[in-house]
């Protein structure tokens, strides 16, 4: 008696259940986890960038700080010194001020520049403004110098002039030491003012000459001379 064997019309099916797929390849849990260590590690480098900025802007702001307070300390050595000199230098002795003032700012900058020893950009910042502060520091002691050349000369002018007017005086009769009296004061006169129109100038020495003579005879009670 042959044996019946029972076939089937359809092969096995794939079974899905929910959002599993039964013939899905293992190791679907390890790429979830890889994607999240991607995360953390890009969470990561973003708060690194915002660190990074954040210390570049402080390092910006504590070197122009540093600056600054150089800067504020080398004008405070500055007026100390403009001071010192300005009390013990007047006359002829202040007439190299601006020489002076240029050196000791030029030399003050130097070592400020050295001490906070600043680099690139803060080292510029540094040098350009103190370059304008010595140009100020120096174009102080060319004025200050000038005006103590002017009181000096205009102090040796008045002197030189009332040691004429005593000599014409006392010596009112002597015509060839009046006339000595008076190109003197004539050289002086044109060192003083070079290239310019002297002659009014000249004029009045010629006046004092003559009225410190007149005096002169009038005091030896000589009206006649």
């Amino acid at each position: 008696m042959p044996i019946r064997v029972q076939t089937y019309n359809t092969g096995p099916r794939r079974l899905q259940i929910g959002g599993i797929d039964a013939g899905a390849p293992r190791g679907g849990v390890g790429n979830v986890t890889g994607t999240a260590k991607d995360n953390v590690w890009s969470d990561i480098l973003d708060a690194g960038k915002k660190l990074t900025g954040i210390a570049i802007q402080e390092y910006v702001k504590d070197e122009t700080a540093r600056v600054n307070e150089s800067l504020l300390a080398m004008q405070k050595e500055l007026t100390e010194e403009r001071n010192r000199y300005m009390t013990e230098n007047r006359g002829q002795n202040a007439i190299g001020a601006g020489q002076h003032f240029a050196r000791f700012a030029r030399t003050t900058a130097q070592k400020y520049l050295q001490e906070g020893k600043f680099s690139g950009r803060f080292a510029e910042m540094f040098e350009r403004r103190a370059a304008g502060a010595a140009l100020h520091y120096a174009e102080q002691g060319q004025n200050y110098g000038n005006q103590q050349r002017d009181i000096w000369q205009k102090s040796v002018w008045e002197s030189s002039l009332s040691m004429a007017m005593d000599g014409a005086s006392n010596d009112w009769g002597n015509d060839e030491y009046a006339n000595f009296q008076r190109q003197s004061l004539y050289e002086q006169i044109d060192a003083r003012f070079p290239g310019q129109d002297n002659r009014a100038r000249k004029q009045e020495v010629d006046q004092s000459i003559a009225r410190a003579r007149m005096s002169g005879a009038i005091a030896s009670q000589d009206f006649d001379g």
